[in-house]
């Protein structure tokens, strides 16, 4: 077995079988987090072991309403470092009548699980999940 390893991921190949494994090596991807990047990165060593052209990548395009949703989070992140509650992250970011919503409504509030849920994904963009942001390219 060989292990390969490109600049975005590692994966096996397999060279078991004698003289069939030199006619027909498999590649071993690990079903795991990186099972995506690495079959892409798995296509293209085998386009050129091949002896195909490599496959260009095409820039994964961020549509108006992505980039809105990613602006949010990093606000949300911001606010909640600049300490803000929930409630007037939800306020600023969401809907100014979440800071008028009496306690009883505010905790099964939809805007209440909207604000966490910005503020955490704000803070995992943050903290390395910006690099999702480069998947196809």
């Amino acid at each position: 077995m060989v292990v390969l390893t490109t600049h975005e991921a590692t994966f096996s190949l397999s060279l078991h079988g004698g003289t069939a494994a030199i006619i027909r090596p498999a590649l071993h991807i690990p079903l795991d987090p990186l099972f995506r990047r690495r079959t892409n990165e798995a296509m293209r060593f085998s386009s050129v072991a091949l002896g195909f052209s490599l496959p260009t990548r095409h820039p994964q395009r961020i549509t108006r309403t992505r980039h809105r949703w990613l602006l949010l989070r990093l606000h949300a992140y911001d606010l909640r470092r600049a300490g803000a509650s929930q409630r007037q992250i939800a306020s600023l970011l969401l809907d100014p009548a979440a800071m008028a919503m009496p306690d009883g409504v505010w905790g099964d509030s939809a805007l209440r699980a909207m604000a966490r849920a910005l503020r955490d994904e704000g803070s995992a963009l943050v903290h390395g999940g910006y690099v999702t942001l480069l998947d196809g390219i």
